[in-house]
């Protein structure tokens, strides 16, 4: 939840919109009566003073390049400083349950390889394996890495607990990203009742270099085979939402997710593991994740669970200005990017009731 501040001359930045987006720079001038100001920012300084800014749903920075190496058991500190200030465009959330704010997720650094994933992406096709489906069943595979690949790379994916053969695809030098698509015959279903899991365990690997093999990046992920459609319950004009091309009656409870203690932040992991079985225990069979960006532990409970999710973008309150209007779209964006591969999701909610619906 850290919000907009000023940037000082000298201030070492990274874009977060635009073309640009991910590029990093020095501000050179800021004008006294216009100043520069960046929305959704927590500043991260490392060891030399340097400060880096990104964006807050995406919780991300690479280090510079050329860090001195460290030796164990010596320990790596990041200083995160957040303003919080009120703005007009600031996304507040629901209103009333306590002053929801600072750094509510969890922090923490993470080793990356030479030729790091920016994110990897699974689309599932259940095809002819549901009700009116068409072609052959199979997961559409989608990875960018950070940057672009200054050697020829290769991307493997195995996977676990499932009969499919590993997958290898080349990653051409200078290039950035790879899709592909991987057949899945007789696909296990994402369900409600059985909600099977495929996981994935991906590899980026040095080709034709020495040593050979050389593991560049390496991560592990999963995805869920369902489809998520609108349907005609027969015999009527009722239009229902489809689970694997069968209607579902919804029974949803608007979740606002607050905490006597932490407001956003959950005290632990089974808490968030017993909110979803507690919705299923009495009857539900999804929540409303209301204008909050959930904690990613509790959507991975929902996938392993089976529990389906609505998830609503956080709000501003009046109606939506430029500055405000940007706010919602970025975050928007950061949200689905960070959260779409995610099977128990089956809706993003763009507007709370219609506040902001009519504005031009």
């Amino acid at each position: 939840m850290a919000k907009a501040m000023r940037v000082r001359k000298n201030d070492q930045v990274m874009v977060i919109g635009g073309k640009d987006a991910g590029k990093t720079g020095r501000v050179i001038k800021v004008e006294p009566k216009n100043p520069v100001v960046l929305n959704n920012l927590a500043w991260l300084y490392d060891q030399k003073g340097d400060k880096r800014a990104v964006d807050y749903a995406e919780k991300a920075y690479k280090e510079a390049p050329k860090a001195p190496a460290i030796p164990a058991p010596s320990v790596i500190g990041e200083v995160i400083r957040v303003d919080d200030a009120p703005r007009p465009f600031k996304l507040e959330g629901k209103q009333g349950y306590g002053n929801a704010r600072g750094i509510w997720q969890t922090v923490y650094l993470e080793a990356r390889g030479t030729a790091p994933l920016r994110w990897l992406h699974f689309f599932p096709e259940p095809g002819s394996a549901v009700p009116n489906g068409r072609g052959v069943p199979h997961v559409h595979v989608a990875a960018r890495l950070l940057e672009p690949a200054t050697r020829r790379l290769a991307l493997t994916l195995t996977f676990d607990g499932a009969s499919l053969p590993p997958v290898t695809r080349p990653i051409p030098r200078g290039a950035d990203s790879v899709a592909f698509d991987v057949p899945i015959p007789d696909p296990h279903l994402w369900t409600l009742d059985d909600p099977f899991l495929y996981r994935v365990s991906a590899t980026v690997t040095a080709a034709g270099t020495s040593p050979p093999g050389f593991v560049a990046d390496s991560v592990k992920g999963y995805f869920g085979m369902r489809s998520i459609s609108v349907v005609t319950v027969p015999g009527s004009t009722n239009r229902y939402v489809a689970l694997n091309g069968r209607p579902i009656y919804l029974q949803l409870a608007l979740d606002q997710a607050f905490h006597p203690t932490g407001f956003y932040t959950f005290p632990s992991d089974s808490c968030m593991r017993d909110e979803i079985l507690r919705a299923k225990q009495i009857g539900l069979n999804g929540l409303r994740e209301h204008v909050k960006v959930e904690a990613p532990r509790k959507l991975y409970w929902a996938d392993r669970l089976g529990l389906l999710i609505m998830a609503d973008v956080p709000n501003s309150w009046g109606e939506p200005d430029p500055a405000m209007r940007g706010e919602v779209e970025s975050t928007l964006r950061g949200m689905i990017a960070r959260d779409e591969n995610h099977p128990a999701i089956f809706a993003w909610v763009t507007f709370n009731e219609s506040w902001g619906l009519t504005t031009h």
